[in-house]
């Protein structure tokens, strides 16, 4: 209400920009789980040190560097919708098969769909993004950034905290069946949850993400 607010919220009043905005927090609330939980399996379940977790988490980043720029030159393209269902459907997927994992997942499993996982939220992210914000007035494209900017930031505080939580609940409602198991049964808890949340992510991009036509 004030003449220069720290977010212009104003700004959500555009559909497509709203639903944009939902869905880059979304899938990067998604990050908590690659960052906090499948490091935690790969020590405490699979008893992997730091260092060879750090190894095997590498090449999902690496597929971020590659994909970022080839995810632009797509979005040029094809537009928005073919890259973030794409995107999406690749986030959903590798969720839900993270969520059956044991106490012995083969170490190839986890990372091939860790890659997947960091490829589907590449794809998703930027074309999402610069889908919302081409649908804004040039003059309040600053604001929609800001507002994209700190979704990203309060999504993924947020996911982190509750997914911490309801992994560490279950856990301990599972802690008859001993450390191992218990732990297992509140990361695939985590991953379903995961999943769930980028399926409603899908479905918004598939009915609501369309090629804009402004330039």
């Amino acid at each position: 209400t004030i003449d220069e607010p720290i977010l212009q919220l104003k700004v959500l009043e555009t559909p497509t920009f709203a639903y944009s905005a939902i869905i880059v927090t979304v899938v990067n609330s998604a990050l908590a789980v690659g960052a906090v939980v499948l490091p935690l399996y790969l020590q405490n379940v699979l008893g992997l040190t730091a260092f060879e977790t750090g190894i095997l988490m590498t090449p999902g980043a690496v597929s971020t560097i590659f994909l970022s720029p080839i995810s632009g030159m797509l979005f040029d393209r094809f537009g928005p919708r073919v890259i973030a269902i794409v995107g999406l459907s690749g986030l959903t997927a590798s969720f839900a098969a993270l969520a059956f994992i044991g106490q012995s997942t083969p170490v190839w499993y986890l990372v091939t769909f860790y890659v997947i996982q960091s490829a589907g939220l590449t794809l998703a992210n930027m074309p999402v993004n610069t889908w919302g914000l081409n649908s804004l007035d040039n003059d309040k494209i600053a604001h929609g950034n800001a507002i994209a900017n700190t979704g990203r930031q309060v999504g993924g505080a947020m996911s982190t905290a509750l997914l911490v939580t309801i992994m560490t609940m279950v856990t301990a409602s599972q802690a008859q069946a001993g450390p191992i198991v218990s732990q297992v049964a509140g990361i695939c808890t985590v991953y379903g949850i995961s999943g769930v949340i980028a399926a409603i992510a899908l479905l918004i991009a598939i009915l609501k993400v369309k090629k804009t036509s402004k330039e």
